[in-house]
C-alpha cells in the first residue's frame, strides 16, 4: 500500500516550492527504512534529487539541508545505492563536513557514519576521520565522543590502510591515553579495548608490546579510578589474546618492572597488578613465574611491614604513607595466586610472608587493613577444608593456628576497631575472623596439657611468649604489661580465680572489645556485637558463663542507658536481640543473676 508514494514523493522532490520539498523530504525518510519494492527502482533517482537540493542551498544549518541529510544517511543505510567518488567529492565538501571538528553535529556524523559503513573511498576521507578521532577524544558531548569511536573503529576495520597509516593512527590513541580530560582517555581505552577485540590476531600481537608498554604506564600514572580501571581490563584482554611468544615478553617485562623498580613505586604497582590480571587470565599456567615473584613479594611486604613496628602506631597517619599501593597490590596478586594454587596456603617457605601479612593488619593505610583481613581470612577457611580432608593432622600445626597467633590475630581486629569503616563488606570480614579467632584460641588452648598459669606460660616457647606480651600491650598500652606480667606470675588477685589461664585471657580481650565499641560508632558496636552473639552460640554453657559477664556488660549499657550517648535505635534493637540470644544459651536463671550483678555493680560506681 505504501508503495506508490515512494514514487510520488519522489516526483515532488522536483518542486521548486520549498513548502513541498521539506514535506517531501520528512515522508520519505521512514518510507526508505521500510523493505518497499518501488526503493530498488527509486533509490537512486530520489539521491540524486536530494544531492540537487542540497547543492543549491546556501545555508547547511537551514531545516531543509538538515532534512537532506538525513534522508541521505538513511538511504546509505537502508538500501543499496552508493555514491560515486564525483557524488561523496561533491558531499565532503558541504560546511558541515568542512567544519566538522570546530562545529560538529550529530547529523554530520550519522552521514558519515553511513558513508563508512558502505567503505566509500575519496581521498578526504581519511582527513575527515582523522577529524573524527580528535572528536572522540576531545568532544565533551557524550553522544558526539560515541559516535566518533564508532566511526572510527568502523574505518580502521572496514578500510585497507597501509602500515604506515595503521601506525599513524595507533601513535595518535596511544599519545592521548595522557588527554587532559578523564572523559577523552575514557574513549581512547574503550577503542584500544576494542582494537584488541576486533583486530586480527596477527596484527594486534605484532603491536601487543607497543600497546602493553603505554597501557602500564597509563596504569602506573593516571589518577582517575575508572580511567585505570578501565586500563585494566585493556591489559588483561591483550594478556589473553596474544599468542605464547609475546605473552612472554609481555611478563618478562613486567617481572622486571616488579623486581628492580624500587625507585619507582607506581611502575612496581602497576607491574603487580598485571601479574594479578595475569593470574586470572593464565589460571594454572602462571606456576611457572610463581617462585620468580613470590621473592619480591616477600621483601615488599617486609618493607610495608617496617611502616608498622618503626612507628607510632597511629591509623590517621594513612594519607601519609606513600608506598602502600605496591603492597596493596602484591596482596591483591597474592591473593589471585592462593586461589589458583591452593598448596601454597600451608608452604613452608610463605611463613614469613603470612607472618609479614598479620603485622600488616595494623598498618595505617585502610585498603591494606582490609585485603590483610580478607588473606587471613582466606587461610582460616582454607585449614577448615584441609582439616576436613586429613582429621588426623591437628589444627595447632598449621602455621597460624598456635593460639599465640590467633590471639595476637584478635587483638589486631580489636585495635582496628579504633578505625572508620566505610563498607559492610569490611564490618562483615572483621565480625567473621573475630568469631574464627577468639574461638579458635578458647578451643586449642583446651587441648593443650596444661591450663594452669605456670605450666601453661613455661610450655611456650620465647616467641609465643613474646606474642602474647605484645598483643596485651596492643590491647592497653599502659595497663597491658602489667596485666601480662600478673598472668604469667600466677598472680591473679585482680582477674578471675579460674585455674583455666584461657578464661582469663580471653575475658581481658572481650573486656576491652566490649570497651572500645561504646567510645567508637555504631558500626564497631555492631561488629562487637554481633560477634559477641555468634562466639556465645559456638563454645558450650559452661565456657560461655566465663565470659558471660563480659560480653553483657556493654549490652547492659546500651539496653539500660549506661552508654554515656545516644545510642541509635537499631543498635538498641541488636544489643536486645543478642541478649535474648544469652538467655537461651545461659538460661534464664544464670541470664538474670549476671545481668543483676552488672546492674548492681554499676548502681555502686555510679553513687
Amino acid at each position: 500500500m505504501l508503495d506508490p508514494f515512494v514514487t510520488l514523493l519522489g516526483n515532488c522532490l522536483g518542486s521548486r516550492y520549498e513548502d513541498i520539498l521539506s514535506a517531501s523530504l520528512s515522508c520519505l525518510t521512514p518510507l526508505v527504512r521500510l523493505p518497499l519494492q518501488s526503493l530498488e527502482s527509486q533509490a537512486d533517482k530520489i539521491k540524486v534529487a536530494v544531492l540537487d537540493i542540497a547543492q543549491g542551498l546556501v545555508s547547511s544549518s537551514s531545516p531543509l539541508m538538515q532534512s537532506c541529510l538525513r534522508l541521505l544517511a538513511v538511504l546509505l543505510r537502508s538500501s543499496k545505492i552508493t555514491l560515486s567518488s564525483a557524488q561523496l567529492h561533491l558531499l565532503i565538501q558541504f560546511p558541515l563536513f568542512v567544519d566538522l571538528e570546530r562545529n560538529p553535529s550529530s547529523l554530520a556524523l550519522s552521514l558519515l557514519k553511513a558513508i563508512v559503513n558502505r567503505k566509500l573511498v575519496v581521498p578526504e576521507i581519511y582527513d575527515l576521520v582523522t577529524q573524527v578521532g580528535e572528536l572522540m577524544v576531545t568532544s565533551q558531548v557524550d553522544s558526539i565522543r560515541k559516535k566518533s569511536s564508532q566511526i572510527l573503529l568502523q574505518f580502521l576495520l572496514g578500510y585497507q590502510l597501509s602500515v604506515k597509516r595503521l601506525q599513524q593512527h595507533l601513535a595518535f590513541l596511544l599519545s592521548n591515553l595522557r588527554y587532559e580530560h578523564s572523559t577523552g582517555r575514557e574513549s581512547v581505552l574503550e577503542m584500544i579495548h576494542a582494537i584488541i577485540v576486533k583486530f586480527p590476531k596477527k596484527n594486534v600481537d605484532e603491536q601487543s608490546l607497543t600497546l602493553f608498554t603505554h597501557l602500564v604506564i597509563c596504569l602506573s600514572n593516571d589518577h582517575d579510578n575508572k580511567v585505570r580501571s578501565m586500563t585494566g581490563a585493556a591489559i588483561k584482554k591483550l594478556i589473553g589474546c596474544v599468542s605464547p611468544h609475546s605473552l612472554h615478553s609481555i611478563l618478562d617485562y613486567t617481572l622486571s618492572w616488579y623486581s628492580y623498580s624500587e625507585e619507582t613505586q607506581k611502575l612496581r604497582s602497576a607491574a603487580a597488578q598485571v601479574l594479578g590480571l595475569s593470574v586470572e587470565v593464565m589460571k594454572k599456567g602462571f606456576q611457572r613465574y610463581v617462585n620468580k615473584v613470590l621473592p619480591v613479594t616477600r621483601k615488599i611486604l617486609q618493607s610495608a611491614v617496617n611502616v608498622v613496628t618503626n612507628r607510632q602506631l597511629n591509623f590517621s597517619e594513612e594519607t601519609a604513607v606513600t608506598s602502600w599501593r605496591e603492597t596493596y597490590y602484591s596482596l591483591v596478586m597474592l591473593e589471585k595466586m592462593l586461589h589458583q594454587f591452593h598448596d601454597l596456603f600451608f608452604e613452608s617457605d610463605l611463613e614469613d610472608i603470612w607472618e609479614a601479612i598479620c603485622e600488616l593488619l595494623l598498618h595505617p593505610h585502610m585498603w591494606l587493613r582490609h585485603i590483610s583481613s580478607r588473606l587471613i581470612s582466606l587461610y582460616f577457611a582454607n585449614v577448615i577444608d584441609a582439616s576436613r580432608e586429613n582429621q588426623e593432622k591437628s589444627l595447632g600445626t598449621y602455621f597460624l593456628m598456635k593460639p599465640s597467633r590467633l590471639f595476637i590475630i584478635a587483638v589486631s581486629l580489636c585495635c582496628q576497631l579504633k578505625t572508620p569503616f566505610n563498607d559492610d563488606d569490611a564490618s562483615n570480614l572483621i565480625t567473621q575472623n573475630f568469631v574464627f579467632t577468639i574461638c579458635g584460641v578458647h578451643s586449642l588452648m583446651g587441648q593443650m596439657e596444661y591450663l594452669d598459669s605456670p605450666n601453661f606460660w613455661s610450655s611456650l616457647d620465647e616467641h609465643e611468649q613474646g606474642r602474647f606480651l605484645k598483643a596485651f600491650q596492643l590491647l592497653d598500652s599502659r595497663k597491658g604489661r602489667n596485666v601480662y606480667f600478673s598472668l604469667t606470675s600466677g598472680d591473679q588477685k585482680d582477674h578471675d580465680h579460674s585455674k583455666d589461664i584461657r578464661y582469663l585471657i580471653i575475658s581481658y580481650l572481650l573486656k576491652r572489645m566490649g570497651k572500645i565499641a561504646l567510645q567508637m560508632d555504631a558500626i564497631q558496636m555492631k561488629i562487637v556485637f554481633n560477634s559477641f552473639e555468634k562466639i556465645s552460640s559456638q563454645i558450650s554453657l559452661d565456657d560461655c558463663l566465663h565470659y558471660a559477664y563480659e560480653i553483657l556488660l556493654p549490652l547492659y549499657k546500651v539496653c539500660e542507658g549506661f552508654a554515656g550517648k545516644v545510642i541509635p535505635d537499631d543498635i538498641k534493637q541488636l544489643a536486645q536481640e543478642v541478649c535474648e540470644t544469652l538467655r537461651k544459651v545461659l538460661g534464664i536463671q544464670s541470664f538474670v543473676q549476671i545481668y543483676s550483678e552488672i546492674r548492681k555493680n554499676l548502681k555502686a560506681k555510679k553513687g
